[in-house]
């Protein structure tokens, strides 16, 4: 087969069409898998501009070529006329032209023509190409691992937009959940803020930090709207018995202290200034296995939650098990990773765990009962600051409610 590659003189040469010439005439070509190839060059061919009746031809000259023609010294070319291109799309021949024209000036194939410009191609005995003239896909070959690195960012691009779009959603119904629970002006406020960000930027990813920053603003907004003002009055008893430790305090003390935590407190205080950094780690691991909410029985709060259990694909034979499956409920839920750190810093990291897993169980049982798992988070978290807020009969009464 010719090496040199060759076009017929009645073609205008551009710097594009010449630069995938120079890239087909190379001696050497990496072997590329034909079905990486494929995947590959449709990936990357929206960032060149390819699409449409230039993309169909694109996917029909792909699969006309062979595995054996894109390892060794083969050359995958198709030899295959306009006009079977044309019935093959449903476009005319000259639409069939331009898009060839069109996927030539992007570096993935290159013209070799024969001397009297037809297309036509033989295969020898053992499969591979004799003599070919058709359509090369040499200059992809060629830049294969360039074309890779452009598919494989264009599929990023694509990834951090989609979760952008779907924190845009998130973040804008937990706000607009939220606006209830302020005043008539602030929530107005609210929502005229939501739709300026919404519309004032074009980058989906800009929009989602700028949700974000006003998600975290209006959540201090919240938590001074339903916080009792008797919490403010907290006792010197309360005061004195708290030790700070980084990893089981929060910046925001809860003044009800039951006798358990008070225990525990007490047990810390104990514990020499000088412990190092692993035995830290493993008391504040016991302490969530000993830290379950208001006198809830484990096995009774495990039969309540079976669907939760399935779809968790966690058992729950410790507490430390609820609240390592509540991250994973909070996304099923559609639940914002601030608003769960934040119940955790308002009720406990156990309790809140609680919450998250029997509002995921009613989800799940009656996907009608909550509407809004953000609304119904934040209204638990108002309630146990209140005092008000009974979970163990939630749960108990899952536990005898058939699924």
């Amino acid at each position: 087969m010719q090496k040199e590659i060759c076009t017929a003189g009645f073609r205008r040469i551009t710097p594009a069409i010449a630069k995938s010439i120079r890239l087909a005439n190379a001696e050497k070509f990496p072997d590329v898998d034909k079905a990486q190839a494929c995947l590959t060059l449709k990936k990357v061919a929206p960032v060149l501009g390819i699409s449409g009746t230039a993309y169909h031809v694109l996917d029909i000259l792909l699969n006309l070529t062979r595995q054996s023609d894109w390892i060794g010294n083969a050359r995958p070319i198709v030899a295959i006329s306009n006009r079977k291109l044309a019935e093959f799309t449903m476009r005319s021949t000259r639409t069939v032209i331009r898009a060839v024209r069109q996927l030539v000036e992007a570096g993935l194939l290159a013209y070799r023509d024969s001397p009297t410009g037809r297309r036509f191609s033989y295969r020898t005995a053992d499969g591979s190409l004799g003599e070919a003239y058709g359509l090369d896909f040499s200059p992809a070959r060629a830049s294969f691992q360039e074309l890779k690195s452009k598919a494989d960012e264009n599929q990023q691009r694509i990834a951090r937009e989609r979760t952008a779009r779907r924190s845009i959603t998130t973040l804008s119904r937990a706000l607009v959940d939220m606006s209830s629970l302020l005043t008539k002006t602030e929530a107005s406020k609210l929502i005229d803020e939501i739709a300026f960000v919404r519309e004032a930027h074009t980058d989906v990813c800009e929009t989602e930090a700028h949700l974000e920053a006003l998600y975290s603003k209006t959540i201090h907004q919240v938590e001074r709207a339903i916080t009792p003002k008797e919490n403010d009055k907290v006792s010197s008893e309360d005061v004195t018995n708290v030790t700070r430790n980084t990893t089981t305090n929060y910046q925001k003390q809860i003044p009800v202290i039951d006798s358990h935590e008070r225990t525990h407190m007490h047990e810390l205080q104990s514990i020499p200034k000088g412990l190092e950094k692993n035995e830290r780690c493993a008391e504040s691991s016991r302490m969530i296995d000993r830290t379950p909410a208001d006198r809830i029985e484990l096995p009774i709060f495990s039969s309540a939650c079976p669907k939760s259990r399935a779809i968790l694909e966690a058992e729950f034979q410790t507490w430390r098990d609820v609240v390592h499956a509540a991250p994973t409920a909070c996304s099923m839920l559609g639940l914002p990773q601030s608003l769960w750190k934040s119940a955790c810093n308002d009720v406990g990291v156990s309790r809140a765990a609680i919450m998250v897993v029997v509002i995921l169980e009613k989800c799940l049982r009656n996907p009608d009962a909550v509407r809004n798992p953000g609304s119904y988070l934040i209204g638990l978290v108002r309630r146990a600051a209140e005092g008000k807020l009974h979970l163990t009969r939630s749960i108990y009464g899952l536990s005898q409610r058939p699924c």
